[in-house]
């Protein structure tokens, strides 16, 4: 998930090229901060991933996804955790107010249909499962990101943490 709400998934090492830019860290930001987190959290990030795409979320079906989401935000604690009546889920990680207001998502949906097998089976060191990488491992990178963010107490940016349903049942695309 990129900072500019794309919907395009990125490997979670990646979204902290501009932490400069909203955090006031130490400039050896290694281990217990930033990107030394992300980098030592890939195993949580997997297995966040691997636990998510084992939920079902059939296009307009996603209650049951959201519902775990929104409890693993709160888990993380994020302030104001809400599922929307559309079935988005949003929470906030305040920040000083001296930095610019950051929106991240990624999508709750999968293209498959109800019924489909959705549980992780692993084979020569790859997992395969229906909707792993989109959105899954996004979903799973936002969770990565806000244990990241959080031990950094003086974060200048409020960071508005969301998982969206990617359609609308009128049809209309949704492109949070």
């Amino acid at each position: 998930m990129d900072f500019l709400g794309s919907g395009r998934t990125t490997h979670s090492q990646d979204i902290f090229a501009s932490r400069g830019r909203l955090f006031e860290a130490p400039e050896k930001c290694q281990g217990e901060t930033g990107p030394g987190v992300i980098r030592n959290d890939d195993a949580n990030t997997l297995a966040d991933q691997k636990t998510i795409v084992a939920i079902p979320a059939p296009p307009y079906k996603e209650k049951v996804r959201a519902e775990y989401y929104m409890k693993r935000l709160q888990a993380l604690g994020l302030k104001d955790v809400q599922l929307d009546s559309e079935g988005n889920v949003f929470g906030l990680r305040p920040g000083t107010g001296k930095g610019p207001k950051i929106f991240v998502e990624a999508h709750l949906d999968t293209v498959f249909p109800e019924g489909t097998n959705t549980q992780p089976v692993e084979r020569d060191g790859k997992i395969f499962a229906p909707g792993i990488s989109d959105d899954t491992r996004g979903l799973a990178a936002l969770l990565s990101i806000l244990r990241a963010s959080t031990p950094l107490a003086s974060a200048r940016s409020a960071i508005l943490f969301s998982a969206v349903r990617w359609a609308r049942k009128d049809s209309e695309t949704c492109a949070a």
